[in-house]
């Protein structure tokens, strides 16, 4: 019924913002699990737009984070998980270096990974 709709919203530069065809509520999960079932190469963005709508623009800005203030608040109940997007391996080695520097803990785990 409406498929040119649909190859259209699926052609589209930018479906996570698109509007879907034939749907009116355009909640934000089923865009983001349309999006990821139909272009994964978008899942980033619209994870993104997903975090920002839900739970608001500040969790997807970014923190600059204090290793000393982290390393203090971190222990086996509150732990710390830096999430940053294209890790070398020479910076997760710094990071790690950093966190047990500034951290009350004895072991930290640096990894990297790609939706």
């Amino acid at each position: 019924e409406n498929a040119d709709e649909w190859y259209r919203w699926w052609k589209s530069a930018a479906p996570e913002s698109t509007p879907t065809p034939g749907d009116s509520s355009d909640e934000l999960l089923h865009r983001l699990l349309l999006v990821r079932c139909l272009r994964i190469d978008r899942i980033t963005v619209a994870a993104t737009a997903f975090v920002a709508g839900a739970l608001g623009q500040r969790y997807v800005e970014a923190v600059h984070a204090n290793f000393a203030d982290l390393g203090a608040r971190a222990n086996a109940f509150t732990p710390v998980i830096l999430v940053e997007p294209k890790v070398t391996e020479q910076k997760q080695q710094k990071l790690k270096e950093l966190i047990l520097e500034a951290a009350t803990v004895r072991q930290a785990s640096v990894s990297s990974t790609q939706l």
